[in-house]
């Protein structure tokens, strides 16, 4: 009843939300949610618009800005409706792009004066880069590679030596078996991570193979 309520470009921007995991930032909003009807500019008043039919939950204000995010069995609703559009990939893919992007910037700053503070925006949005790992090892391995190599150390500093492993070598086996052409430095970066975190699970076997790779 509530959707039918909405406008078409509420409708379309509510299907793309469903994408997200967790909650998420206006500055995702908009990269994921433009496009098609739908201009950047326009994704926070529309995305208020959810908020006021009780669609979209906003989060308390931080340092950088209100968090957002849909109750679960709404996103499974919203969901279903991006689904029948068509364009579910589409949109994924645009979520995967904007949290590798994420993700690379602040590898960068984790090992530098203001590492605690790239550590924390992770935290937040680490439903997110779950999400994007998951769709990309089944649809792009290559992004996938990227994006466990660049928060390898943010879960090496978060002592998420199990789940960093999991992703990890989940990458590097997912690239082998779609036969993806991987730039060698990336592929490096992850054996070399996924090396280290064996070493630190005191598999020194693996590490030593791993390395040695």
């Amino acid at each position: 009843w509530s959707f039918e309520l909405l406008g078409e470009p509420e409708q379309r921007l509510f299907g793309r939300l469903s994408v997200f995991a967790g909650d998420f930032s206006l500055e995702a909003a908009e990269a994921v949610g433009e496009g098609e009807s739908i201009e950047r500019n326009n994704v926070l008043e529309l995305l208020l618009m959810l908020v006021d039919k009780s669609l979209v939950v906003a989060g308390p204000t931080g340092d950088r800005g209100a968090r957002y995010r849909l109750l679960e069995p709404v996103r499974q609703y919203a969901r279903e409706h991006l689904e029948e559009s068509g364009d579910a990939d589409a949109f994924r893919r645009r979520h995967a792009e904007f949290f590798l992007a994420l993700a690379e910037e602040a590898a960068s700053e984790l090992t530098g004066a203001h590492q605690q503070e790239w550590a924390n925006r992770l935290e937040a949005d680490h439903d997110n880069m779950r999400a994007a790992l998951s769709w990309s090892l089944e649809r792009e391995p290559e992004t996938a590679l990227r994006l466990a190599g660049a928060l390898a150390r943010f879960w090496e500093m978060r002592a998420r030596l199990v789940e960093g492993t999991g992703w990890l070598e989940a990458a590097l086996r997912q690239s082998v078996r779609a036969e993806v052409a991987t730039d060698a430095a990336t592929r490096a970066k992850l054996l070399s991570e996924a090396g280290t975190f064996a070493f630190h699970r005191a598999d020194f076997d693996r590490a030593i193979e791993l390395h040695g790779e």
